[in-house]
């Protein structure tokens, strides 16, 4: 009884979701579970263009995926359980994929809720979002010949090499990771995103071989305690590079129009120390920060404000259960209590 009664849940939370799609398919390499699929690249091989396939959080990643067709990809969201309801799952597992490939025929696809452990390749292919994801690589992530790549709302400990290739990058947390690379005739767009910079030297972005970029509403955090050269957000750029109404807690964004610089860190985020707070939820502007209003068009800086604002723990936008209450035992006259605490999403 318990099954029917929590497959029933999920159908009824995805009927509204079920009309904008070719169809729904789940997928679940969790030994004993039941889905449509237990191999991800089996089901995206096998199902029709335009098709939705929602991951199951699993212990197990979902291996080496090439995409070649028009799909949604979706999972669970990440720090599953660092967040309060509701950005947390009733199941705290992930559903996490090595290596991504999208490559050409891929065009339309929206990959959203996984974690990437090993690498991300964008290869000719266009009209991309890849949204709410943790990239979970330390090494580049690469996007190459593409055009209206959308990658937004992402926790990333990454980089991205750009390579003929136009992206929006929108609200997306960057951990720790070294420059950005914009070369051979790309064109990128830096809007509302934290670049946390720990132990490094490196400019923010590399521009080179007629590449543009546009960077507005940032925040640079540098929270080394030792002494590093001084950063830029782009060495030599000159017109290659627009910036405007950036923030940081070192110099980096001197010399940039309307930028706010030399602000302690305590100053811009209430929770960045605070031992309770998430790896995300530590980005949250405190009460009197600098960065607030400090946007073009006076929004806030940072990754809560604009036009996609982030997500704590990337909750996938479709309806998702994050409190589950099922007793073991039921009466004949009550039946089985189930207790569901369900959301719908943006």
């Amino acid at each position: 009884m318990r099954k029917c009664q929590l497959n029933l849940l999920v159908i009824l939370l995805l009927l509204s979701f079920s009309t904008f799609a070719q169809g729904i398919y789940t997928v679940n390499n969790t030994v004993g579970l039941t889905a449509d699929f237990n191999n991800l690249q089996d089901a995206i091989n096998s199902v029709p263009d335009n098709s939705i396939l929602l991951l199951h959080g699993s212990a197990n990643s979902y291996g080496d995926i090439e995409v070649r067709k028009p799909l949604s990809i979706i999972g669970t969201g990440y720090f599953i359980g660092n967040n309060a309801a509701p950005y947390t799952q009733a199941n705290l597992a992930t559903a996490k994929i090595d290596k991504l490939n999208l490559d050409a025929g891929s065009a339309g696809t929206l990959v959203s809720g996984l974690t990437l452990t090993n690498r991300l390749t964008i290869d000719s292919t266009a009209n991309i979002i890849f949204s709410r994801n943790y990239i979970a690589i330390s090494s580049s992530a690469n996007i190459n010949r593409s055009s209206n790549i959308s990658i937004i709302q992402n926790y990333t400990n990454s980089y991205f090499l750009l390579d003929y290739a136009s992206v929006t990058f929108s609200n997306n947390i960057f951990a720790n990771s070294v420059y950005n690379d914009v070369s051979n005739n790309s064109n990128a767009v830096f809007t509302n995103n934290i670049f946390d910079r720990s132990n490094n030297s490196y400019n923010v972005l590399n521009i080179t071989s007629g590449g543009t970029a546009n960077f507005s509403n940032n925040i640079l955090i540098n929270s080394y305690t030792g002494t590093t050269a001084a950063r830029t957000i782009c060495g030599n750029c000159g017109t290659a590079l627009v910036a405007n109404n950036n923030v940081s807690s070192d110099s980096t964004f001197r010399g940039s129009n309307n930028a706010i610089i030399n602000q302690p860190i305590e100053t811009i985020f209430s929770l960045y120390n605070s031992s309770s707070a998430s790896q995300d939820s530590r980005y949250t502007l405190t009460t009197g920060s600098p960065a607030i209003g400090a946007g073009v068009g006076g929004i806030d800086a940072g990754i809560f404000a604009g036009s996609n604002p982030y997500v704590l723990s990337g909750i996938p936008f479709i309806p998702h259960i994050y409190g589950l209450e099922v007793p073991n035992i039921g009466t004949t006259g009550n039946g089985l209590k189930v207790r569901v605490k369900a959301q719908t999403n943006n």
